[in-house]
């Protein structure tokens, strides 16, 4: 090896450039089922990092980024790569201190980000050079070629936070060399052009594992969002029909894929690798049977701190019969030495507990502007030479097995791991200790399922104090990981016989407190068996019976789900609307209870509360293509003034007696509209097709002598396609549905079940709008009754004539069509309207809009405009 090659500056992490030529080969593949070529890719990021370099972006310059889990948070990543800078993610779900904390900390001048201007955690951060992504990407710089800059291998590559003993994250950073070393050894243990999907935490090392080891190896990278994140019957089904060969995930969300696929029996059979990392591995018999029924997929337990990412690597054996409870961390990985040492640093006798230190290339640097931690984890390494001059301590027990394999036995400091987060309980203690009520608190782990551990909170106060304001206080502050899931009150600390706080015995004392409470009455009742399917289809037990859905976890497509599991387990029909009428477990079970009584299920009400408030002061959202009005939920808990919100929906059918027509539809919701509220002032809105039946609505309103004071079209023209600006009536869309039709009458259940949703359709659009709208998970004769009614509502819209309408309009576009289009469309509304046409540009495209942290946006933008007429 040349040593001095070591040291020289060079490019890293450019992809190659056989990928790139290859005009057919796909990068990237989002849940929007949105795809982009290798050739794509290149081009965006050669955009982005031009960009930064002429803004004057230097060599290891942080740049924050922060942004959803999207193509464009990738091409971002790539871009200050390429430009020589130093990647800082800050996750959106964290509080807007915690970001700001996080900012300040890290010193970075930069941040790009979608929707900046508006979002609320960026607010007040003026200051630091904001930067919106897409005046990145359609900046001067569109279609530069751009060559990467030339960085030293000790460059700082990113750095990413992890929890602090002190109360304050630290900021470990890691060099471009370190990261190189990592991805190599990836690439060259791993298959070429592997179907890769994105599992893991933003803010989390392995995210960089995911992604460059795919991009830079000819593989596809999948995309998802929470809702299949979170959901394990989802997320196996996404893993079957996109054919995934590969995935990177936690024990904790391992176990909980292999607890769904014995519920379910959904297999995922193009799966090969499956690597998890982050928290103990434990073969319990739900994981060795997933295995079982996946005979060629490999599973790898991947072990390492952020601080030196991927120390050790054990591949388990083909026979899964000879799998331990408690597999082995297994060997260093190449470019690793370990070292099991005592507390005189003395190297321990093969066999013996030690503590496992580790030195190499992968190494940190350090924490960013923390000499004193650095000095005191990262110490000089009495065992090997120069090249490896630095050891990291890791606060692991191990020992060394006959084998040469490594067994993990816990861990010699306080630091907890939740999700494959790193926590330092004395950080969220340090905050707990902050509030007014509590004089003292210890953090530690509660074991609440035999899969699930949470973050509790043993509390000393003299005043009573609530769960909800303990966890209300903290997350103004601490990440979502990092908020206690459980708070007991005690009088005082049992210790030990040294008169140390004996945390065992806290933790033994309220083992079974949450148990205690669930008798045998309860898990029989309605209740009991909502709480069940809660609990199967949440992944977790952190709520009450008064608890809302939505607020726990909770979205539409796990709400499906849930139907699925009540109807399974009632033996009885469950409309969808009951989570919108009743999203509590008392509600639900009610309502449940009352159909039972009446012998059968009622008919499922037109209007649904989205959200509660002033009756003379409502709001109507109408519903899209699909007939249901989940997707506004967002947008009505972002709204902040008094206004009540409901949604008009519109129970699928499949068939109909005659055409359907645009004014039929809004004549039948003007009915319900006139039931919730007599008499005007009306507000009205709908998003895509929604508008386009809110506009007719209008009008049947005012010719009927009503007063229509606001109405909002969102990303919607009832006369001119609002991707490209041309004529409804020569959408060629009720030809595509109709071919899908065909396509799913042909198929049988079986069939039906082993096609991805894209499978259905060679054109993207109608790819996309099928992804967005078929719950995954869905029968056939379901899908063909919604295809049906889509169908027979997008023909209703090409034959529709418009009126003129007397009077203002409030147009909300989304920043997907070209400025050309969005000018058509406006000019189109205004030819039409004899009042004023408002309109207002949102960032997001067409989907993106009723999605945080676009509907946030949105939300503000309609309220305002509600505000400026009342």
């Amino acid at each position: 090896m040349n040593k001095k090659n070591d040291v020289m500056p060079k490019a890293y992490f450019t992809i190659p450039e056989a990928y790139i030529n290859d005009e057919q080969l796909i990068a990237i593949i989002d849940d929007h089922g949105r795809q982009i070529s290798y050739q794509e890719l290149s081009v965006k990021v050669d955009t982005v990092a031009s960009e930064l370099i002429r803004c004057g972006v230097k060599a290891e310059e942080k740049i924050a980024v922060f942004m959803e889990r999207s193509i464009d948070l990738v091409v971002s990543m790539l871009a200050i790569f390429k430009a020589g800078g130093c990647y800082i993610p800050v996750d959106l779900s964290f509080p807007q201190e915690k970001v700001r904390d996080l900012l300040n900390i890290s010193g970075a001048g930069r941040i790009i980000a979608k929707g900046a201007k508006s979002h609320n955690n960026l607010v007040g951060l003026e200051h630091h050079n904001v930067y919106d992504f897409h005046s990145l990407e359609s900046s001067k710089s569109a279609g530069a070629v751009c060559t990467s800059k030339l960085v030293p291998p000790t460059a700082a590559a990113y750095v990413i936070f992890t929890s602090g003993s002190t109360g304050v994250p630290k900021g470990v950073t890691m060099s471009y060399q370190g990261l190189e070393r990592l991805i190599a050894w990836q690439i060259a243990d791993a298959k070429a052009a592997l179907k890769t999907l994105q599992f893991t935490s933003l803010s989390f090392d392995v995210y960089f594992q995911e992604v460059l080891s795919t991009l830079l190896n000819g593989g596809t990278l999948y995309l998802v969002g929470d809702c299949i994140r979170k959901n394990s019957e989802e997320l196996l089904t996404k893993l079957a029909n996109e054919k995934v060969q590969r995935i990177f995930l936690p024990f904790i969300a391992l176990s909980q894929l292999a607890d769904a696929f014995n519920k379910t029996n959904i297999l995922p059979s193009s799966l090969e690798h499956v690597i998890t990392a982050g928290e103990k591995l434990v073969i319990n018999e739900p994981i060795k049977a997933f295995f079982k029924a996946l005979p060629n997929a490999r599973l790898d337990n991947h072990f390492g701190p952020t601080e030196a990412h991927l120390i050790t690597r054990y591949i388990l054996a083909d026979d899964r019969d000879t799998w331990d409870m408690f597999p082995s961390i297994g060997q260093a990985a190449e470019g690793v030495t370990t070292y099991i040492l005592d507390d005189n640093l003395d190297k321990v006798k093969k066999g013996e507990i030690g503590e496992l230190y580790v030195s190499g290339s992968g190494l940190a640097r350090g924490y960013l502007d923390n000499p004193k931690q650095t000095s005191h984890m990262f110490l000089p390494n009495p065992f090997a030479d120069c090249n490896e001059s630095r050891m990291y301590r890791t606060g692991d027990l191990v020992r060394k097995a006959q084998d040469g394999n490594l067994i993990f036995e816990g861990r010699a400091d306080t630091q907890l791991k939740i999700r494959g987060f790193r926590v330092e309980a004395e950080e969220v203690e340090y905050v707990l200790c902050a509030h007014p009520k509590i004089e003292q608190a210890i953090v530690g782990l509660k074991k609440v399922s035999d899969n699930l551990e949470v973050l509790a909170a043993y509390i000393i106060t003299e005043n009573e104090i609530s769960n909800s304001e303990i966890q209300a206080f903290v997350s103004k502050t601490l990440p979502d990981y990092m908020i206690p899931k459980r708070v007991h009150t005690v009088e005082q600390y049992p210790l030990t016989a040294s008169g140390k706080v004996d945390r065992i015995k806290l933790k033994t004392d309220f083992e079974h407190v949450s148990e205690e409470a669930t008798g045998p009455s309860q898990k029989a009742s309605i209740e009991g068996i909502v709480k069940e399917v809660w609990e199967r289809v949440l992944g977790h037990d952190e709520f009450e019976d008064d608890d809302d859905f939505f607020d726990v976890g909770g979205d539409s497509l796990l709400v499906a789900w849930a139907v699925r599991e009540l109807e399974r387990e009632l033996d009885c029909a469950v409309e969808l609307s009951i989570f919108l009428e009743a999203s509590s477990i008392t509600e639900i079970a009610d309502v449940l209870r009352n159909q039972a009584i009446g012998q059968g299920a009622k008919a499922s009400s037109e209007v649904v509360s989205l959200r509660p408030g002033p009756m003379d002061n409502i709001l109507f959202f109408i519903h899209p293509l699909g007939g249901e009005v989940y997707p506004y939920r967002n947008i009505a808990n972002a709204f902040t003034n008094p206004m009540r919100v409901l949604g008009l929906r519109r129970t699928p059918t499949g068939v109909s007696e005659e055409p359907v027509t645009i004014q039929s539809i809004a004549t039948k919701h003007v009915e319900s509209i006139k039931l919730a509220k007599p008499c005007g002032p009306y507000l009205i809105a709908g998003w895509s097709f929604g508008g386009v039946i809110a506009y007719e609505i209008a009008q049947q309103l005012i010719s009927g002598g009503d007063e229509v004071r606001y109405l909002g079209l969102i990303d919607s023209n009832p006369v001119l396609d609002i991707f490209s600006a041309n004529k409804t009536s020569d959408s060629t869309l009720s030809d595509s549905l109709e071919k899908v039709l065909n396509k799913l009458n042909s198929l049988s259940e079986a069939q039906f079940k082993a096609k991805a949703v894209r499978d259905l359709t060679t054109e993207e659009s109608v790819a996309v709008l099928l992804c967005q709208t078929l719950p995954t998970g869905i029968t056939l004769d379901k899908t063909r009754q919604l295809i049906s009614d889509m169908l027979g509502d997008v023909r209703a819209a090409k034959q529709y004539q418009v009126k003129p309408y007397a009077g203002e309009v409030d147009l909300y576009q989304s920043d997907t069509p070209s400025t050309t289009v969005k000018k058509k469309l406006a000019e189109a509304l205004e030819t039409l309207c004899a009042g004023t046409v408002q309109s207002h540009n949102l960032y997001g495209d067409h989907y993106a809009l009723l999605k945080m942290p676009c509907a946030q946006e949105l939300a503000q933008a309609v309220e305002q405009s509600i505000i400026q007429i009342a």
